[in-house]
């Protein structure tokens, strides 16, 4: 079966509006098996993105400085994106397992993947598809150079042609077993291995921000 990846920028699933417009597009052709998602971008200008909330969370946690304000922004964002859309989620227990963990020193690189993570947890359950942790199958090199290995585990992964796959962007592991991430807007990388990976005949790159690039 021929599939096609493809992969939404954080505009394009900031809410639960967007989410469903998401489902649309994959619905819209059977050959979109295979998604990647950002962390939820703004959904109006004065509001942060999720990934700069993890990144003042790490910040304000590594300084032993309380995280409740930042934190539950994001925890607002996340739970009311499955409450509209009717979720039964696990998200509550992560979100609390991941606040202890921030508070206990996580990694940076760790916190700030976590926003990818749980939209992609959350994108899978709503598509009634199988959630893909990048964290277990893309191995990163120094300087962010991903390891041919990367291919053939990912392969194997969404080896089903039958089933649709969400993948969270943005991060890997390193040899050491630590997450690490690209540069900001890496979630675009993570599409593309995923479209290498799976033998795609097509990537798609998604996005809900008006404009041409020249």
């Amino acid at each position: 079966m021929e599939r096609i990846v493809a992969k939404f920028g954080g505009s394009s699933v900031a809410d639960a509006a967007q989410f469903r417009k998401v489902a649309a597009i994959m619905q819209a052709d059977p050959r979109r098996r295979i998604l990647v998602v950002s962390a939820p971008g703004k959904r109006r200008p004065d509001e942060a993105k999720i990934t700069d909330l993890l990144y003042l969370c790490h910040d304000m946690a590594a300084m032993a400085t309380s995280i409740d304000e930042p934190f539950g922004l994001i925890t607002e964002r996340f739970l009311g994106i499955a409450a509209e859309l009717g979720l039964d989620s696990a998200l509550p227990g992560l979100l609390q397992t991941f606040r202890n963990e921030l508070e206990a020193g996580c990694s940076r690189e760790f916190a700030v993947s976590r926003g990818e993570y749980f939209c992609a947890r959350l994108m899978a359950e709503f598509l009634d598809a199988e959630f893909v942790d990048p964290a277990n199958h893309i191995l990163l090199r120094e300087g962010g150079l991903v390891d041919p290995v990367s291919y053939e585990r990912l392969r194997s992964r969404l080896a089903d042609e039958n089933r649709m796959y969400v993948m969270a962007g943005f991060y890997g592991r390193n040899r050491q077993g630590e997450i690490t991430t690209f540069s900001r807007g890496g979630s675009d990388i993570s599409g593309a291995i995923a479209a290498r990976a799976a033998g795609a005949i097509l990537y798609e790159n998604w996005t809900d921000t008006s404009g041409l690039l020249i």
